[in-house]
């Protein structure tokens, strides 16, 4: 980048593919002078005039619906592609969308973090459309359409409390899971599965003879996506959960888990399943709810000394981190680092106790 101060004014001067540009800056400043000859640059990469005036800054309104367009729905998923347009419309573009991009700055962002504070959304909540509205802005810079983004005033937020059950508590609310639904909650409890992948198992999925199943797909709204880490995994089966499938197995259609009629089973009809289950069994527990067998299978495994690495792959998550949530648990995590201190028995540097 070259800025020439020529002749009572700033010029920008530069070189592009071997010929040479020579331009003078409309405001005399050095950085007026870059700042046109960056324009420039763009005009000839992109094909145009080397004198075309750039292009009018869209308002968020317009620009957020072009990246919904362009960018989401070109490289996620159906339901993070839902999930994106549900928090543009109902949050950020109600409150942003008047602005053009170059003109929100921190202190919009600011005001608008504070405003939805005094509606009552929690911070995670916040925290969640700062997400989007941070990665929507990183793409107008990579389209060259703003500078640099804003900085995000993110909110703490509180690891929150993950509700499972114990063996026991399990085998309790088990006894009282209705018997149509009582493979679907053991499968949940000795697979870890998420809800959209039971929902999506086909018996073509389960190898009986090798006792495992494999996690291909999953579901979102009746149609077959991918899993949330798009990555099938293998699950080895427990006796018990393979003799429950065997006794389980059925004519009525591709499913595993299926309505009488062979249709898949919706979201909404086993979502009452477990909290039913566990008020039926007594269980003084909150926040049950069907998600939990996923939480209370990884725990188990843990509390059971199972390496973390291994509830990783079972569980499909994409980072330890994820699975790390579970590491309070080991019954042998903080005992054994403590005993290292004595050093290897068979080393003969151990410490005399007596």
């Amino acid at each position: 980048m070259v800025a020439r101060y020529m002749r009572g004014a700033w010029w920008c001067d530069f070189r592009y593919k071997g010929q040479r540009y020579r331009r003078k800056s409309p405001i005399s400043s050095k950085k007026m002078a870059e700042e046109l000859e960056r324009q420039l640059r763009t005009n000839l990469i992109e094909g145009r005039p080397i004198d075309a005036s750039p292009e009018p800054v869209p308002t968020f309104r317009k620009f957020s619906a072009e990246w919904l367009h362009m960018y989401a729905e070109v490289n996620n998923k159906q339901s993070e592609i839902d999930s994106k347009e549900r928090i543009l419309r109902l949050h950020l573009v109600t409150f942003l969308g008047r602005y053009k991009l170059d003109a929100i700055k921190a202190h919009h962002i600011a005001r608008y973090v504070a405003s939805k504070k005094n509606q009552g959304l929690h911070n995670k909540t916040i925290n969640n459309t700062l997400t989007v509205l941070r990665r929507c802005l990183v793409s107008a810079v990579e389209w060259h359409l703003l500078k640099e983004v804003p900085r995000m005033p993110w909110l703490k937020v509180a690891k929150p409390a993950m509700a499972w059950l114990t063996a026991e508590e399990s085998e309790l609310m088990l006894a009282e899971v209705p018997q149509k639904y009582h493979c679907l909650a053991l499968c949940a409890l000795h697979t870890g599965m998420r809800r959209g992948e039971l929902l999506a198992l086909r018996w073509e999925n389960i190898n009986f003879s090798k006792g495992f199943l494999t996690v291909a797909a999953s579901d979102y709204k009746g149609q077959a996506t991918t899993t949330k880490s798009s990555k099938t995994r293998k699950i080895p089966l427990t006796s018990r959960l393979l003799h429950a499938l065997q006794a389980h197995r059925h004519l009525r259609g591709p499913f595993v888990f299926c309505q009488d009629s062979g249709e898949k089973l919706t979201r909404h009809m086993i979502r009452r399943i477990v909290p039913r289950a566990v008020e039926a069994a007594g269980i003084q527990k909150e926040r049950i709810n069907f998600h939990a067998l996923r939480h209370s299978f990884a725990s188990q495994l843990v509390m059971k000394g199972a390496p973390l690495r291994a509830v990783q792959e079972l569980l499909g998550h994409s980072r330890i981190e994820m699975t790390e949530r579970y590491a309070h648990l080991s019954p042998h995590a903080l005992s054994q680092s403590v005993l290292l201190l004595d050093g290897d028995p068979n080393s003969g540097h151990q410490v005399d106790t007596k």
